[in-house]
């Protein structure tokens, strides 16, 4: 009875201290009198589609840029659902660009009749410290849109016809016995996999294939290589070994 009643007690405090905690970022500027609307929320209307995005920083300029890269983020997922991705390379009149922070599948969006449509930040004080909430609301033309959705679909499209023609070509020489010839076949259609996250069912095909070249030519503990063929030699060893 005692322990529930401690546990209870100990809850109870850590409820007050998260409340006295919350209270102490008291709210001492914002951009207007009234909130927007469009916080939080994607939408359009005749001519347009609009994304908003949202970060908080102890720096202003950092925030807005954050919150401007948030929405952009959207405009691009929702271009091409296909992208397997974390970070895109964005294309933009608006002057801001979304920061390449890992090694990830990407493929570019261009987005260069994007606007910023709305600016709406508060800035907070806690503890002698600030920070700002800072929304973005950027507009993007359904023409463009349309456009750019159609060119990411028709490259997506060609991508895969590489990967399939590369692993097309690979199989012949190999039947030709020209296994070294077929590697850099082979390892390209990996790169477009994976640089360009493209969805191929002919991956596994790829990677056991490309397993079986290097079982017949014992290239994983061979350095018997020529000159012309070490840089592949370097991508193969490279990739089975992460």
């Amino acid at each position: 009875m005692f322990k529930f009643k401690f546990v209870t007690i100990l809850l109870i405090l850590l409820s007050l201290a998260c409340n006295i905690s919350v209270l102490q970022a008291k709210l001492i500027e914002k951009s207007s009198k009234k909130t927007p609307d469009w916080i939080g929320k994607n939408f359009e209307d005749k001519k347009k589609l609009y994304f908003s995005g949202s970060s908080t920083q102890s720096s202003f300029d950092k925030a807005r840029q954050l919150a401007i890269n948030d929405a952009l983020t959207q405009v691009t997922q929702s271009l091409d659902l296909t992208m397997s991705v974390n970070t895109q390379h964005i294309i933009s009149d608006t002057g801001i660009f979304l920061d390449e922070k890992t090694k990830t599948k990407t493929r570019a969006v261009r987005l260069l009749d994007t606007k910023i449509k709305d600016i709406y930040y508060e800035k907070y004080e806690e503890n002698g410290k600030y920070h700002y909430s800072v929304h973005a609301l950027v507009e993007y033309n359904k023409k463009d849109y349309d456009e750019e959705k159609a060119r990411l679909a028709n490259e997506y499209a060609q991508l895969k016809q590489k990967v399939v023609n590369r692993y097309t070509k690979a199989k012949q020489l190999i039947g030709d016995n020209n296994v070294l010839q077929a590697l850099p076949e082979l390892m390209e259609s990996l790169r477009i996999i994976y640089v360009y996250g493209v969805n191929q069912p002919l991956e596994q095909e790829i990677v056991a294939l490309i397993n079986d070249v290097l079982d017949d030519i014992s290239f994983k503990n061979s350095f018997n290589i020529s000159d012309e063929h070490s840089g592949i030699k370097a991508d193969i060893v490279a990739y089975f070994d992460k």
